[in-house]
């Protein structure tokens, strides 16, 4: 069977099931995000660990599993302990100062080689997939943060903030854009470079990629966010659809191209072969990993 077949088989199955997940939402969505960030984290240290580093695998899964799971339950959280308004700056630098506090105070007594790397990857691998996946979290769940004060991020209450329409049809459907988005930049990227790609975009890095894909890819994203908002988000202003697909058609690529350079670095082709034709989850994600964080920066500027 060829990698191409494989390729189409796997999204023939896989795509109603992660739509069936992003439509229910909730707890469904949380497990599911949690499943896959650990995956995902345990491909990142098995990476690591061909550049002659020893990740701390406990530290990191156990990180993983709460910061997931705390923006999950942010709202049941906050309602146990009484909390009334959250700073999300905040518990960003506790959390990293604290789980960097660990880290580092466990490398002490594990006698492994290579001290410094192990800490650099186990609190990288962190950065790069737990946090990234959680902001999976707080994107499709962004109406619920109506029900709190979250100081000095985002104003819902203004009357000009655009972040008032994102009730949970909203949030649900901005969020599926977002991925059918970047499948079609993949798909754009992936066929075009392969048919009529010429000039090499990053060789060193990627020598299969070409600029002609790349701006296939970019057309393919800016293209399907712009026309899925324009027909079902009707409310979403033009602007900022267009800034979004820009984010989905370049940053997606760079992310992309990111995680291939690790790869090679570390002199592996994919990540893991857990989904067939396709990779691992990494491979699979490599790009929302770069896009969600920037879309939830952008909704930070727009909301205030």
């Amino acid at each position: 069977m060829s990698e191409l077949i494989k390729r189409v088989l796997v999204a023939v199955i896989g795509i109603p099931i992660a739509m069936l997940i992003v439509y229910e939402g909730d707890i469904a969505f949380i497990i599911s995000i949690l499943i896959i960030s650990s995956l995902a984290l345990y491909e990142f240290y098995k990476i690591a660990e061909k550049k002659d580093s020893s990740p701390n695998y406990l530290l990191g899964f156990l990180f993983n599993t709460f910061i997931i799971l705390t923006y999950g339950f942010c709202l049941e959280i906050f309602e146990i302990l009484n909390i009334k308004s959250f700073q999300i700056w905040l518990f960003f630098v506790i959390s990293i100062s604290t789980f960097t506090t660990l880290v580092m105070g466990s490398e002490v007594f594990r006698s492994k080689r290579n001290p410094l790397s192990n800490i650099g990857y186990t609190l990288l691998g962190t950065i790069y997939v737990s946090f990234s996946f959680s902001i999976f979290i707080v994107i499709r769940g962004l109406h619920e943060l109506k029900n709190i004060s979250v100081q000095s991020i985002i104003d819902f209450e203004e009357q000009s903030s655009i972040l008032r329409i994102f009730d949970d049809e909203f949030c649900m459907l901005f969020f599926m854009f977002i991925l059918f988005s970047v499948w079609i930049s993949d798909s754009a990227a992936y066929f075009i470079g392969k048919s009529f790609g010429k000039n090499k975009l990053a060789p060193k890095v990627s020598p299969k990629k070409t600029w002609e894909g790349a701006v296939a890819g970019f057309v393919g994203g800016v293209g399907g966010f712009v026309v899925l908002s324009f027909f079902f988000l009707k409310e979403f202003p033009l602007l900022h659809a267009i800034i979004i697909g820009v984010i989905i058609g370049s940053i997606g690529q760079i992310g992309d191209l990111a995680e291939s350079l690790i790869k090679r670095d570390a002199g592996v082709k994919d990540s893991s072969s857990i989904i067939p034709g396709h990779g691992g989850v990494l491979d699979r994600f490599d790009s929302l990993l770069l896009i969600m964080p920037i879309i939830l920066l952008y909704l930070v500027i727009i909301g205030n």
